[in-house]
């Protein structure tokens, strides 16, 4: 795991076999296996944040940052079947069980020394014997995309918070017609409040 000062944090591992099969390992099972890790990589994050940190995660992951989004890069030696780039994302068959790793692939590209190429919105598949020294790359391009999830994260929240402050103004409006309304009101403006100055604080914080 490697923690960098601009926050990017990036968990890497070496898979070796799925199911004793050490020879091929399935997009099936390989999309199992990075479930798992999902959850397991943001266990061990966890422990190294502070209540402050947890509470901003919380909030932009609707109580589930577990769950959040990652994106992954899989780098692999060799691809089976070896054909042209654009038939990995072209032809159904093949799309589809790459998306499971993936999610929308973006194209596929045949790069120097025949090294392959594969673009998706939850990741990159990069396949060749070379593909090591494009490391630093990778890990650059790794945490623009990373950035680009939570941003989107962080947007979908806010949008969600809009929401919030309009049904409460609605609310208000109709205060009249149920005086009986008002503490359950007020317990919303509250939530409401508290959400909106740590989304600004976050908002500081991922803007520099």
């Amino acid at each position: 795991m490697s923690v960098q000062t601009d926050g990017t944090v990036v968990h890497g591992l070496k898979l070796e076999a799925v199911l004793q099969s050490d020879e091929c390992i399935s997009l099936d099972h390989l999309a199992r296996v990075l479930l798992d890790i999902r959850v397991d990589s943001s266990d061990i994050v966890d422990s190294l944040l502070s209540a402050y940190q947890r509470a901003f995660l919380d909030i932009v992951f609707w109580g589930d940052p577990k769950s959040r989004d990652k994106f992954n890069v899989i780098l692999a030696d060799k691809i089976d079947p070896v054909m042209d780039a654009n038939q990995y994302t072209c032809r159904p068959e093949f799309e589809n069980e790459i998306k499971q790793i993936l999610a929308d692939t973006y194209g596929s590209y045949f790069l120097d020394d025949g090294e392959l190429l594969i673009m998706g919105a939850r990741g990159i598949i990069l396949v060749g014997e070379r593909i090591k020294r494009h490391h630093k790359l990778l890990v650059s391009y790794l945490a623009l995309e990373a950035r680009d999830l939570f941003t989107q994260a962080f947007f979908r929240r806010t949008i969600a918070l809009h929401g919030s402050l309009n049904q409460i103004r609605i609310e208000i409006q109709a205060y009249d017609t149920n005086p009986n309304s008002m503490a359950e009101i007020r317990k919303a403006h509250s939530k409401a409040e508290k959400e909106l100055i740590t989304l600004q604080e976050l908002f500081g914080y991922h803007s520099r």
